[in-house]
């Protein structure tokens, strides 16, 4: 353990402590207290390191680092698992090799100990503390905490997924939440899923309806939840009216507790969903120059349901992913690690994120067209049962809708559960008995009603709809057999069966 000092001339003033080891582990950890010159957030940033811009917003996102001014940035907890030059990097926000950069204390650069057989030979027994992060933080860093999933017997019993959310089940969606790790990480899925036994929520059917292949697109930021949850809402020529990092004061405010879960998951689970929700709504609706859904314009940030449920459901989205299977970076899964929920333990009640991409999908089958026949769907717009209005998603204003759109999609999911698990009998009327008893407020009815409906799909409709999934599935495991047959693509193959 050799301490170390890096100082630039624009401010930055950073300790820290450098853990000799075999080279490719060679690692630093920047002291609590130090100030870095570094605005992760930046445009324009050199592809070298842009990575490490990456790892210094999510940084920022889990509250490792606080922002003191527009460049400036504070270290308030230790900021572990960094290569030298990564560090060298957040530090400074230059590119440059950090071994030429930080100092020891007798002024020497660190690059005098790189090649020092006597330092390593000396130090091989040592090994870096974990990382003090905190269970929400974004997964960018080398060492994650490990996930709970790894020792389920400590969770409580899922009363509707015998024997609880673990084994089978859990493992039906393993293989479609490394797919979304992987694209989120840039890891430039191929668009090929193999099929799943089970489908175990709404979340998963839309991951098997939506499925994105090739390279993240460069509005995101690969591996940061919170940036890209809130980017993932903004739609074009919108009016922003919260300031450039204002998501990070929202996300901070959700409360991400959950009570001890002793009967049905399904319904603690949508009442911290929906109540979430309609804080974000109030939220946007609060900003100064707010615009809701009102007429042809174009609402502004959070001021529709539509827009405060895709925000929540894509950071869901990834939290689950990240915690099921590790986030991918840099060509591998690295370790699961606790989300600031516990997905798994609600693993049958995850909300589906609706947007047009799904509703479009959605058209193209059984499910699609018996919609559309009960005036629910038209083009790739929700009717509105408050009002009667077809409605794109970014302005739907209504949660009687919202949720009824899950039921429909959470109804085909548990179809294909076994019988004896006990929410699959009358758990939708159910739930929509629920929603009109918590909400009274949700109760006007102008339109056909998503609820009513969501409790009358028939069992055709239903089987017919998986049946399309199955065969679409299968043609996907025609085009990875046909992969791995040609012998020039056998290492693509090999990539596709990790997914």
């Amino acid at each position: 353990m050799i301490n170390v000092s890096l100082t630039t001339k624009r401010g930055a003033r950073a300790t820290g402590v450098f853990f000799p080891s075999n080279p490719s582990l060679e690692q630093i950890t920047i002291n609590a207290g130090s100030i870095l010159t570094i605005d992760p957030y930046a445009q324009g940033i050199s592809e070298y390191i842009q990575q490490n811009f990456n790892q210094a917003a999510a940084a920022h996102e889990s509250g490792i680092l606080t922002q003191i001014s527009t460049d400036r940035y504070e270290v308030v907890q230790d900021f572990a698992g960094l290569s030298v030059s990564a560090a060298s990097v957040i530090v400074t926000g230059k590119a440059g090799s950090g071994w030429k950069k930080w100092r020891l204390d007798n002024g020497q650069l660190l690059d005098v100990v790189r090649s020092s057989a006597k330092i390593i030979a000396s130090s091989q027994t040592l090994t870096p503390p974990a990382p003090k992060t905190p269970p929400h933080v974004a997964a960018v860093a080398p060492e994650l905490k490990p996930s709970p999933s790894a020792n389920a017997s400590k969770r409580p019993p899922c009363c509707q997924i015998p024997p609880g959310p673990a084994g089978y089940f859990l493992e039906s969606i393993t293989q479609d939440a490394q797919y979304f790790s992987q694209y989120v990480g840039n890891g430039r899925p191929n668009g090929i899923v193999q099929r799943a036994q089970y489908l175990t929520s709404a979340l998963h059917l839309e991951m098997k309806l939506w499925i994105p292949n090739g390279e993240l697109p460069s509005r995101y930021i690969q591996n940061v939840a919170r940036y890209n949850s809130w980017e993932a809402m903004r739609q074009r020529d919108w009016i922003n009216t919260f300031a450039a990092n204002g998501y990070n004061h929202l996300f901070d405010n959700i409360d991400f507790h959950f009570p001890t879960r002793t009967a049905c998951a399904l319904l603690e689970y949508d009442e911290w969903l929906l109540k979430t929700i309609r804080y974000l709504n109030a939220e946007g609706l609060r900003a100064p120059n707010a615009i809701s859904a009102a007429g042809a314009l174009t609402p502004t940030t959070l001021a529709t349901i539509g827009h405060a449920q895709k925000a929540l459901n894509i950071y869901v989205k990834y939290q689950f992913c990240w915690q099921r299977v590790g986030p991918w970076i840099m060509g591998t899964f690295k370790p699961p690690y606790q989300a600031p929920i516990n997905p798994n333990a609600f693993l049958c009640a995850l909300h589906a994120p609706i947007d047009r991409q799904l509703l479009k999908a959605l058209r193209t089958y059984e499910i699609g067209s018996f919609l559309d026949q009960k005036g629910l769907l038209s083009g790739e717009n929700l009717l509105q049962s408050s009002d009667g209005m077809a409605r794109p998603w970014s302005k739907l204003i209504c949660l009687r809708t919202y949720y009824g759109f899950q039921l429909v999609m959470r109804a085909i999911a548990l179809a294909t559960w076994e019988p004896q698990c006990a929410c699959i009998r009358n758990s939708i009327q159910e739930c929509r008995t629920w929603f009109e008893k918590t909400f009274p407020e949700g109760q006007q009815i102008v339109g056909p009603d998503w609820l009513e409906i969501a409790c009358q799909i028939p069992s055709r409709v239903i089987e017919e709809t998986l049946a399309q999934l199955e065969d679409q599935e299968n043609k996907q495991g025609h085009l990875l057999r046909g992969k791995l047959d040609n012998k020039d693509d056998r290492e693509t193959g090999k990539d596709i069966l990790d997914i």
